[in-house]
């Protein structure tokens, strides 16, 4: 059990050096979806993933309009669907 709990904390810590490129999760409903198949008691606290981190980084990158990692095109049109979903709500 303490080897699966080793090799679950550094995955995290690699999930967590890769969260600007995560972020762009915070588009698609996957987060949301997500937390709602959470069982009750993994909900509190929510894992720092669906906690509301991404969707910040997300949301700094789109303010920055830096995001090197995804084509410019790519980019462009996953800004225009967010500002669709925004506008949606």
């Amino acid at each position: 059990m303490n080897e699966a709990h080793i090799l679950i904390d550094d995955l995290d810590s690699k999930l967590q050096e890769k969260a600007e490129s995560l972020s762009l999760a915070s588009v698609t409903h996957v987060l949301d979806n997500w937390r709602q198949l959470l069982a009750e008691k993994y909900k509190e606290p929510l894992p720092w993933w669906l906690d509301g981190t991404l969707e910040r980084l997300w949301d700094k990158v789109r303010r920055e309009n830096e995001a090197p990692w995804v084509p410019d095109v790519v980019f462009k049109a996953i800004q225009k669907k967010h500002r669709e979903l925004e506008q949606s709500k």
